[in-house]
């Protein structure tokens, strides 16, 4: 089984990337920052790989004590969790194509395709149609377990960091927001948070493959399955165009931990080699690890798995 995890990642040395990603989402950001009451633009061309910058799930929708006498009162119009997912597509005031949190209402969405990662800069960026001031506290889990605050977004202010409260390297699966208009006397008739969509900045390639769909058993030598796998790799790094790629491979308990810890390096360095063969005209730093049956996934089937992060 392969997983593949894609997730967006601009830095300085990708400025210059001639791919599409790099654009669109300068394009999509610049014309979405100004004004926030009418994202669609005709002549912006929205390729629809941009939908992989975006949260693709919804975990937990739990809204709070909707407001009344407002003008937008919270119908069933504006309790449609989906609408936080997928590409913005707010167009004009008193469209309902977003989700309201209500008054301490809550969020739990899931990036399937893409994850988030701690890059140069602003990491994730929300969406909002609501040009009052409101606001939402912001978590992030790789688990759906355990949450990691890491601040706040509001109306006038919707990128985060996550430098400072996640771990760098690490990659992110889920998102928490929780409306915090709570005891605002602005905002006890209002709405609270208002969602449209999720993304993550970042650009990069996060891929789990099962050791069995790469080796044969005990072994560091490609098996018949290999092939078709290698040929996804080298596709994703053709989509990145990466300057750093980070190879971890993990075993199960089975056999002797000093022997499995000596194979799994092989395993890493074997995928390396690869793709240095393949790839050995472009500047790429791999980096390199075997852990054995160090770090072990308890109850999954992907023990024995190989970890590829390209960006």
């Amino acid at each position: 089984m392969i997983t593949v995890l894609i997730m967006f990642f601009i830095g300085e040395m990708l400025i210059n990337s001639d791919g599409f990603n790099n654009k669109l989402v300068s394009d999509v950001y610049s014309n979405m920052n100004n004004d926030t009451s009418a994202y669609t633009d005709p002549e912006l061309s929205i390729d629809s790989t941009m939908a992989i910058l975006f949260a693709d799930s919804v975990i937990l929708y739990d809204p709070g004590a909707m407001g009344e006498g407002t003008g937008g009162e919270p119908d069933s119009a504006f309790r449609f969790p989906e609408r936080a997912t997928g590409l913005p597509d707010f167009s004009e005031k008193g469209d309902s194509s977003y989700v309201s949190l209500g008054i301490g209402g809550t969020i739990v969405l899931k990036f399937v395709d893409n994850v988030l990662i701690d890059g140069p800069g602003p990491d994730i960026k929300i969406f909002s149609p609501t040009k009052e001031e409101s606001s939402a506290l912001v978590w992030i889990s790789e688990d759906c377990n355990f949450f990691i605050p890491i601040g706040k977004v509001s109306s006038s202010n919707n990128e985060i960091d996550i430098a400072g409260h996640a771990d760098q390297g690490r990659v992110y699966h889920y998102i928490k927001l929780r409306d915090d208009s709570e005891g605002s006397e602005k905002d006890e008739k209002g709405l609270g948070y208002d969602i449209d969509a999720v993304s993550a900045i970042h650009k990069a390639v996060h891929m789990v493959i099962s050791s069995d769909n790469l080796f044969y058993p005990q072994s560091s030598r490609f098996n018949e399955k290999a092939e078709k796998v290698l040929i996804e790799i080298i596709k994703n790094i053709e989509i990145v165009d990466p300057i750093f790629i980070k190879i971890e491979s993990f075993t199960d308990s089975e056999g002797e931990a000093n022997f499995n810890l000596i194979i799994s390096h092989q395993q890493a360095c074997r995928v390396r080699d690869y793709l240095i063969e393949k790839c050995g005209q472009r500047e790429i730093i791999y980096s390199v690890t075997g852990w054995g049956e160090e770090k072990n996934i308890q109850g999954s089937d992907e023990k024995s798995r190989i970890e590829i992060l390209i960006r």
